[in-house]
């Protein structure tokens, strides 16, 4: 018996240059994207994922610039690149340079330049693909997670992160950390270094589906933010769903009476279901009660006592122009992580935060509907008040897809382009 395999390369010059382009624009953007967000299977690598993301970014760029009516952008980008750039590199020199962090800095800004030159409606196919592929994977997870809880038997092994910073159980299409072990529910993160890591991610790609949330992949999004049990995912959540009326020009007074109803409704029964022994009630509701001693609300804890008392003697100081070590601050103490504005502006200094809030204010110079703009500059402002995360692209490429949009582009989204020429072009 023999086998005839024979490769038609002739096939592979039928691929169309654009339909290659925007491949390589969704590889690139895809992997920073979830590499940002720390997945198990990409601890290995670490930082790896900046030079894989720039090779599709680099590879992309040069077949657009083949052809004669290139997909990207050619808009003056010298601004908003430059201003990236320095603020990147600036970070990294405070922070005390390596040839590593100075290659992953250098092949995040050329993700960066692509991310730049994108047209909204690539962007916005982009952000519809990554979508539906975490709607369905975090469904799978979430699927796994809960026949865990009800005590189907998994496989698992126990992985550390970070020099043993983190640690978990990891039964490979989810993970447990270790500090959730005495939790009747633990909170869901799938495969992620932190629940409040996914539900950002997915509440801010929901900012880019205004209008569209009944969608299937869109509902599932929503259900994985909810189960995540993220004060953080919720409060943009809450926010983006008024956003979302406002951008939409709909009437918002009617719809707020019955969202408050519902909000009641939904924590009435927080307070009352076994008698207030529920997860609701605890990781959420618990946490929004104002503490009568200090007069702080009591999920207001992003940072430890330990890094609050530093960060009061640090704004004294000249070093908060570029920021101390946060080995100057010690262990957490209590248990408690840091994250949040103000470990950002510890961390990197003042000039830092300047140079990025500055390159995010001119990259919004050529938007198209001031209310989508308003409504990505907000949402920006709460996550980078809350996590504080402002270069990582799983908060970056929502931003910019929202921030560029309008409503009419929404409603009549282009189609990406055929794979293959037609025969009538070849």
């Amino acid at each position: 018996m023999t086998f005839d395999f024979k490769v038609d390369i002739s096939k592979f010059y039928r691929i169309r240059k654009e339909a290659l382009v925007e491949g390589l624009f969704f590889l690139a953007m895809f992997t920073v994207f979830l590499g940002s967000l720390h997945p198990w299977f990409l601890w290995p690598i670490g930082d790896l994922y900046f030079i894989i993301g720039a090779c599709f970014a680099l590879a992309c760029m040069l077949i657009d610039n083949s052809r004669p009516q290139p997909s990207l952008s050619t808009a003056d980008l010298l601004l908003p690149a430059g201003l990236f750039f320095v603020a990147s590199f600036f970070i990294v020199f405070v922070n005390g340079p390596t040839i590593g962090y100075i290659f992953f800095t250098f092949a995040s800004w050329v993700v960066m330049v692509l991310l730049l030159r994108g047209r909204g409606a690539m962007l916005q196919r982009f952000c519809d693909r990554v979508a539906k592929i975490m709607a369905v994977s975090m469904a799978v997870s979430l699927f796994f997670f809960l026949i865990y809880l009800v005590g189907f038997p998994l496989p698992s092994v126990s992985t550390q992160f970070n020099d043993y910073q983190y640690s978990y159980d990891n039964y490979f299409l989810f993970m447990r950390s270790d500090w959730s072990l005495d939790a009747i529910i633990p909170r869901f993160h799938s495969v992620f270094l932190e629940p409040g890591h996914l539900g950002t991610a997915v509440v801010l790609l929901l900012m880019t589906q205004f209008g569209r949330w009944r969608k299937w992949y869109n509902v599932l999004l929503i259900i994985v933010a909810l189960s995540t049990f993220s004060l953080a995912a919720y409060a943009l959540l809450v926010t983006l769903v008024f956003l979302n009326m406002w951008v939409q020009r709909q009437h918002i007074l009617r719809k707020l009476l019955l969202a408050l109803v519902a909000l009641a409704l939904v924590t009435l029964g927080a307070f009352t279901y076994n008698d207030g022994d529920n997860m609701l009630h605890d990781l959420i509701f618990l946490r929004l009660e104002v503490d009568e001693e200090t007069g702080d609300m009591v999920g207001n804890n992003r940072v430890s006592d330990d890094f609050e008392k530093e960060f009061e003697q640090y704004i004294t100081t000249t070093d908060i122009f570029l920021g101390r070590d946060m080995k100057n601050v010690g262990k957490a103490g209590n248990g408690q992580g840091n994250s949040g504005y103000r470990v950002f502006i510890y961390e990197n200094g003042i000039i830092a935060t300047f140079l990025v809030f500055a390159f995010y204010w001119l990259s919004l110079r050529h938007y198209r509907d001031r209310r989508y703009m308003l409504s990505a500059a907000l949402i920006f402002a709460l996550t980078f008040w809350i996590r504080g995360y402002p270069l990582w692209y799983s908060n970056l490429i929502p931003f910019f897809v929202t921030a560029l949009q309008d409503r009419q582009s929404w409603q009549q989204a282009p189609k990406a382009p055929p794979l293959c020429l037609s025969k009538s072009e070849i």
